[in-house]
């Protein structure tokens, strides 16, 4: 077979190439509306920053001046008060080495040597060895074995190894020996009689006994509105009327 065209095929392929082409239908695709998938933003922290504020201080409106009228004011004058008067003393004399005494005497730690002490009269800080007869006062007296004071007022602070009998005392203290007759402790600085022996019936009203209190047996001693100090040890006594006994005070021999 010849592959040279026939008038039939020349005819069908001018047909073919005058014939409309027909392009294809265009597709026209409308977009789907599309949701926006959220997503998470991380934020970062809101940071405030003070910012300065300038104050406008207020305007202040002082008060009003009070003009208070001044009152002069008159100082009253100074009152110096006078001096207190000088006293001068006489001057305190030696006691006489005979004789009475009639005035006020210092012995100055020696011994008194004089008999009797007249009313009015003052012996202080002398040593007694023999019998002073006493209408006046002692003072600070020491008495010795021999020493012997009778009467008057006795002050001050006495030590005493011999005998004071039938006086009132108004000082400290009596420290030993031996007392008798009347005795009144009228003292005001709670003296004290301490570590004595009472003669036979000897009576001893008012102040404080401490210590050894020794008295005669036979004859005792009354004791009236006294105070015993405690720890003392008494014998020898009759405990009248207003005698007060502390904690711990030994009585013996006592007769009622």
């Amino acid at each position: 077979m010849s592959n040279l065209p026939t008038p039939e095929n020349i005819v069908s392929l001018a047909i073919a190439q005058t014939a409309v082409v027909t392009p294809p239908p265009v597709v026209v695709t409308t977009p789907t509306e599309v949701t926006p998938i959220p997503v998470a933003v991380a934020t970062s922290p809101v940071v405030t920053i003070p910012t300065e504020v300038t104050t406008t201080p207020a305007e202040v409106t002082p008060p009003p001046v009070v003009t208070t009228p001044i009152t002069e004011v008159t100082t009253p004058p100074v009152v110096t008060p006078a001096p207190p008067p000088i006293v001068i003393l006489p001057p305190v004399t030696p006691c006489p080495t005979e004789g009475n005494v009639e005035k006020i005497c210092n012995a100055y730690g020696q011994t008194i040597k004089v008999t009797d002490i007249l009313p009015g009269g003052q012996v202080s800080n002398g040593i007694l060895e023999g019998t002073l007869n006493n209408q006046g006062w002692v003072s600070n007296l020491t008495l010795t074995s021999t020493g012997k004071l009778i009467g008057g007022v006795v002050t001050g602070y006495i030590k005493n190894q011999g005998v004071m009998l039938d006086f009132e005392f108004k000082g400290m203290s009596i420290m030993g020996g031996t007392l008798g007759g009347v005795i009144r402790n009228t003292s005001q600085v709670g003296g004290y009689f301490q570590d004595v022996t009472l003669q036979a019936n000897t009576k001893i009203t008012g102040g404080t006994l401490k210590g050894t209190i020794k008295g005669d047996k036979k004859s005792p001693a009354l004791l009236e509105k006294v105070r015993v100090k405690k720890g003392s040890h008494l014998s020898g006594v009759k405990l009248g009327k207003g005698v007060k006994l502390e904690k711990g005070v030994i009585v013996e021999q006592q007769t009622k």
